[in-house]
């Protein structure tokens, strides 16, 4: 089985939280998100003392008096509930229309009155309660403990001389040491790691697009074992083990169990080059995985549809995810636009979509100019043309993050123009600004600069807007053309934003705040 959904309310600082967890999932938001409450949570009830968890005033949200800590389980494969190990467990079983038996246990505490834990069933109703629940939840977390990766403190530290300069002074590690080492990672493998290590099978092209950074390990953990690696890799091995192993001696680890891996920020203490050999590593591991990053490159790791986006208002968290599936040519797009090229662009509050280079190179500077730091904002500007708009807005909408589209006035600004109407519907005006123009040179020729583009161009005859407009980039180039008019704005100052751009900033930046974390 496989932890499968966490639902929190009113412990610590999470008013509410409802998160379901897929075999590997990957959680984002900002520093205010709630991680220490939600970690604390999971130690809590998952810990070694899980099932005789006992909660302080100090667990409890705000002036709350009852807290609910929920977790549910899934069988992996169907028939998976039969294992001889799930024997005891059955009694609290129940199924549903996937034909996966689940269970679901929970702890419920009140401000000066205890707290009690239970087994429920789909609709909440009780199926176990007493003793006989915290038996059977003993087991349960037995088979399916929290196994949180995080490298060990200086205390730690010293009392395991070799661990430490492994992390610190890999350089300094000795080659027999290195080996011998080796060979207690392939004893561990064995003792805990029962299940079959995943098979290595060639990425198809699905996966290709929806996990576009491809950190899969050259070779198999034994491979690695057996020294068919480099020592780099090696060390990265030991060094990950080594962790595992400080962290399975303080909390023994029962054979036979699946523990759930939490890794919380591993790129804090990691080299990028030594984070993709990491986490080569760890994705060979047969367990359940829940990650915790801010790294956008080991973001672009992971798939697509196991990201989760927290974002806290109030207390209440609120979980995005992919909703809706795309196409197959979407993921790819996506994969290749976003995920690859603006890796960052996930973490961001808003986005602001515009058709092509020059938009780009236009925005941050005029966004500037108006007061409004695109950057500290949560902004990203984000050229559409390529990737194609549809998807793009598809998983701004899906994955909580504000969008703001700019388009011209012609034929295919009117075409985009539908599109953001069809996909947002009532909300798709205050997402949406036109320009009223044929493009965005054109727009800024309108709007008082004629004797730039007059400047640029060269130009002596009679005034001719588009064969002007024309010369001016003939000669300069699109983008060189954005650069100058930044420049001009740059000089006229705050008055030299058309108001149509500043109203589009000011919009961008409220639906921005909307989507940042309160307390």
């Amino acid at each position: 089985m496989r932890l499968a959904h966490i639902d929190i309310t009113g412990f610590q600082g999470i008013k509410t939280l409802s998160l379901a967890l897929d075999e590997a999932t990957t959680l984002i938001g900002e520093n205010a998100w709630g991680r220490r409450s939600f970690l604390n949570a999971l130690e809590k009830v998952m810990g070694p003392q899980g099932a005789d968890a006992r909660f302080e005033d100090s667990d409890f949200y705000q002036q709350s008096r009852q807290l609910n800590i929920a977790l549910t389980f899934v069988e992996r494969h169907g028939g998976h509930w039969r294992r001889l190990r799930y024997r005891p467990l059955r009694s609290v079983m129940w199924g549903r229309a996937d034909g996966h038996m689940r269970l679901r246990l929970c702890w419920r505490a009140i401000k000066g009155q205890g707290s009690e834990l239970t087994f429920v069933d789909a609709s909440g109703q009780l199926l176990l309660n007493g003793k006989a629940a915290v038996r059977l939840a003993r087991h349960l977390l037995t088979l399916h403990p929290l196994l949180r990766l995080g490298f060990p403190d200086t205390e730690h530290l010293e009392q395991s001389p070799w661990l430490k300069t492994l992390l610190e002074n890999p350089e300094q590690f000795q080659e027999q040491a290195l080996t011998q080492g080796l060979g207690a990672v392939k004893a561990l493998l064995a003792r805990y790691f029962t299940d079959p290590m995943p098979a290595k099978r060639p990425r198809d092209r699905l996966a290709m697009a929806r996990q576009p950074i491809n950190w899969e390990a050259i070779r198999t953990l034994e491979q690695v074992i057996n020294q068919s690696a480099s020592r780099q890799t090696r060390l990265a091995l030991l060094g990950l083990f080594g962790v595992l192993m400080t962290r399975t001696e303080a909390q023994p680890v029962a054979r036979l169990s699946r523990p759930l891996l939490l890794l919380d920020m591993p790129e804090a203490r990691l080299h990028p080059v030594m984070l993709a050999t990491f986490w080569s590593l760890v994705v060979q591991l047969p367990l359940n995985r829940l990650l915790i990053t801010q790294s956008a490159e080991l973001l672009g790791a992971q798939d697509l549809l196991a990201i989760r986006r927290l974002v806290r208002r109030q207390g209440e968290l609120s979980c995005y995810q992919l909703k809706h599936p795309l196409r197959e040519d979407d993921y790819r797009r996506i994969g290749f636009h976003l995920r690859v090229n603006r890796p960052a662009s996930l973490f961001a509050r808003g986005w602001l979509l515009v058709e092509g280079e020059t938009e780009i190179w236009l925005m941050s500077e005029l966004a500037h100019l108006s007061g409004v730091h695109l950057a500290a904002e949560g902004i990203r500007v984000i050229d559409f043309a390529q990737c194609g708009l549809k998807p793009l807005v598809h998983l701004a909408r899906d994955m909580g993050i504000a969008v703001q589209v700019l388009c011209d006035g012609d034929e295919a600004g009117n075409r985009y123009a539908s599109q953001v109407r069809g996909l947002l519907g009532g909300a798709a005006e205050a997402s949406l600004t036109q320009l009223p123009a044929k493009d965005i040179e054109h727009f800024f020729y309108q709007e008082g600069y004629q004797a730039l583009f007059h400047q640029l161009a060269r130009w002596r005859g009679v005034e001719q807007p588009s064969a002007i407009i024309h010369a001016a980039i003939s000669r300069q180039s699109k983008p060189e053309l954005a650069l100058r008019i930044a420049e001009e704005a740059g000089r006229r100052g705050k008055e030299g934003v058309p108001v149509l751009l500043r109203r589009l900033f000011s919009q961008l930046r409220q639906a921005a705040l909307a989507s940042a974390p309160k307390d």
